[in-house]
């Protein structure tokens, strides 16, 4: 789920299952020149959703839905969540923490039985999840007494006490839930002082998303005080329950033909977004994660929400784009598709209930044809547009019509999630008690990479990176952070620039790149490249000095192999002011060659291998027919070769003297033997 102060809870699914992350709110995204729907209830909803406001509630109370007498089934999202246990059972990266802070006098009792009333009024919190005729269904629960249990840490010196509050904080957050058994939630207090309190809640993701942080704050904030002052609970009864919400969802489906159609089409053909990683993606994505923050200054958070209006854009839609720009820059792809999570909440009965309403909008946006980037906002600003007036659909179904090829290493359609939050905390008081949310960290990941920006009162906004440690170390994502803040920056500068030209590289990598391209060396006056290798032999014996895929060689080993060529060389004719052709592949072999050449005082013709035959021929041919050095791979390509052949690795060159064949080398000889390209005729030969 998402908090205030971190990115989305939000759920992997493996390429048969997707499940959406979890919005404390909608994305606050631009009404203006929303697809008309097909009323005007749809499109007034469709409005106050893309503005980033919760639905108009009816003054009309819906009738209480008639529920079946069958097994209750669960929620395309629950079914979801549901899966993805079944496949990592045990695990707790569906385990969602969150923690207020409680200051001023507690009545306990008070508090429990606030609990009480909010577990009795929301069936899904009392919810056990079974399989029935091989399909999981609900089993709501009797409204049993809950306790309130607490921990007492008032004997502790401070630093121990936040130590074993993290302690206490981390072990119930990586402590699984088991679905058939458990309630879906846990809460304890932890005791400060005498006027200060930890309450610590941890809920299953299949029962809990961000929304229902907000509608528990309400609920204990009207509850408790009513029950200090011994007054009877406030709340109306609730209009529908999630199991509810459940079956009507199932019954809605046959309706969904027209937007599955568009997302088929919107969707179809998209590719996985492969960012660079630090590590092989393993076999089944990993949900170990960390998170960076970072913030966006208000002067500039201004600015970029000022090119938002003039663009008809919200800042959601500015950000957005700026990371699909950055993903593009990072990939080298065009064609990029991020989620971004939607409250699922569209009908106004479900606005006060506690549950997993979260939907995932796939976000697909074409950046080719060298775009600026304001023409990038524009295509951002349009597909937002279009799929939140297409969002009714699950995202899970969309996965099950598109049917993308099975991948348990990543997330199916998209993976990377892009988070827009409200600077709104769901905090409570009453009967002298302030209830503040504080920030629970975590360490799970349910995509390769999740942006999520808050916007601030001021005008700036908090941001924060979530990423999979098994892909990524944190130094890669703090550059990916300062990238993105630089892009912000040169955007607001120049949003008419081509987006491949945006500069985002921060002040000490251009320092560093300025230093890595300075490569004047004061070289010895009229030293040869074959002397000033050997000088390195001398210094630096046991350096590596080339590689390939699988060899490697010191300057030692490759001198000393250099040296035993040319002496091979030197004996069949190789000397100042003639030529010696090598075709060979890249490898450790191919720097012998080159650098045995040199120490015969030849001049070296490279020829590709890869090459047509016809060329390669005329090549040789044109140069004399010269000496001919090859590896295995060429040997057989120039069996008909007329000149004499010397194979880089033949086993009789190790009986060569390893030492300096002596030969002297003016540095007026000509050093090598290149042929152009041959565009206006033959190639031509240049020394």
């Amino acid at each position: 789920m998402n908090l205030p102060e971190g990115p989305s809870r939000s759920v992997p699914a493996p390429a048969s299952v997707g499940v959406a992350p979890d919005p404390a709110n909608t994305p606050t995204v631009s009404a203006t020149d929303t697809p008309a729907p097909a009323d005007a209830r749809r499109r007034a909803l469709l409005e106050s959703l893309l503005a980033g406001r919760a639905p108009a509630r009816s003054r009309v109370a819906p009738a209480a839905p008639q529920r079946p007498t069958g097994p209750l089934p669960l929620s395309y999202p629950q079914q979801g969540v549901w899966l993805l246990d079944q496949i990592r059972p045990g695990g707790a990266e569906y385990v969602v923490p969150f923690s207020w802070r409680l200051t001023g006098p507690l009545d306990s009792v008070a508090l429990r039985d606030a609990w009480r009333e909010v577990i009795r009024r929301h069936e899904v919190l009392r919810t056990r999840y079974r399989v029935v005729d091989g399909q999981p269904v609900q089993v709501v629960g009797p409204a049993e007494p809950v306790e309130l249990p607490v921990a007492d840490l008032t004997g502790c010196a401070a630093p121990e006490r936040q130590e074993r509050l993290a302690g206490l904080i981390r072990d119930e957050a990586t402590t699984p839930f088991d679905l058939g058994r458990d309630a879906p939630l846990r809460v304890r207090l932890v005791r400060l002082a005498e006027d200060d309190h930890v309450m610590v809640l941890v809920a299953h993701h299949i029962a809990f998303d961000g929304w229902s942080v907000g509608v528990l704050a309400r609920e204990l904030g009207a509850l408790y005080p009513a029950l200090v002052a011994g007054q009877p609970a406030p709340l109306a009864p609730l209009p529908i329950q999630y199991a509810d919400f459940a079956v009507q969802q199932r019954d809605r489906a046959a309706g969904w033909t027209g937007q599955l159609d568009y997302w088929r089409d919107r969707l179809a053909g998209l590719t996985p977004l492969e960012l660079p990683t630090d590590r092989p993606r393993p076999p089944m994505q990993d949900p170990r994660g960390a998170t960076l923050p970072f913030t966006v200054p208000a002067d500039l958070g201004r600015a970029l929400a000022a090119i938002g209006r003039q663009h008809r854009a919200t800042p959601f839609m500015v950000l957005l784009a700026a990371f699909e720009v950055l993903l593009a820059r990072y990939t080298g792809q065009t064609d990029i598709a991020v989620g971004t999570p939607v409250a699922g909440r569209t009908r106004p009965e479900v606005q006060d209930l506690i549950g997993y309403f979260v939907n995932t909008l796939v976000l697909r946006t074409d950046l080719s044809g060298e775009p600026t980037f304001t023409e990038v906002l524009d295509r951002t600003r349009a597909a937002a547009l279009a799929g939140q007036s297409h969002q009714d659909v699950p995202f899970e179904r969309i996965v099950d019509a598109l049917s993308p090829e099975r991948d348990l290493s990543r997330n199916p359609l998209f993976q990377t999630m892009f988070v827009m939050q409200n600077a709104t905390a769901a905090d409570f008081a009453g009967a002298g008690l302030r209830a503040e949310q504080v920030p629970t960290l975590w360490h799970t990941a349910k995509f390769d990479l999740t942006m999520q920006v808050t916007e601030e009162t001021d005008g700036s906004f908090s941001g924060v990176v979530e990423y999979a440690t098994a892909l990524f170390d944190v130094a890669t994502i703090e550059r990916l952070a300062g990238h993105y803040q630089q892009l912000l920056t040169a955007i607001a500068a120049t949003p008419d620039t081509p987006v491949t030209r945006l500069p985002m590289l921060t002040g000490p990598e251009l320092a560093q790149l300025a230093a890595w391209n300075d490569t004047h060396v004061d070289y010895p006056h009229g030293a040869l490249l074959h002397g000033l290798i050997e000088a390195q032999a001398a210094t630096t014996p046991d350096a590596i000095a080339v590689i390939d895929d699988r060899d490697e060689l010191t300057y030692a080993q490759l001198d000393a192999r250099a040296n035993q060529l040319a002496h091979r060389l030197h004996a069949l004719g190789a000397a100042p002011e003639t030529i010696v052709a090598v075709c060979a592949h890249r490898s450790v072999d191919l720097p012998v060659a080159l650098l045995a050449i040199l120490k015969t005082g030849a001049a070296y013709l490279p020829v590709d291998p890869d090459h047509p035959a016809e060329r390669v021929r005329y090549m040789l041919t044109n140069a004399g027919d010269p000496l001919l050095i090859v590896d295995t791979a060429t040997a057989a390509r120039l069996d008909w070769y007329p000149g004499t052949t010397v194979h880089v690795t033949d086993d009789t060159l190790t009986r060569e003297p390893d030492t300096d064949p002596k030969v002297t080398v003016d540095g007026r000889n000509p050093a090598y033997l290149i042929y152009t390209s041959g565009s206006t005729g033959h190639p031509k030969g240049v020394l």
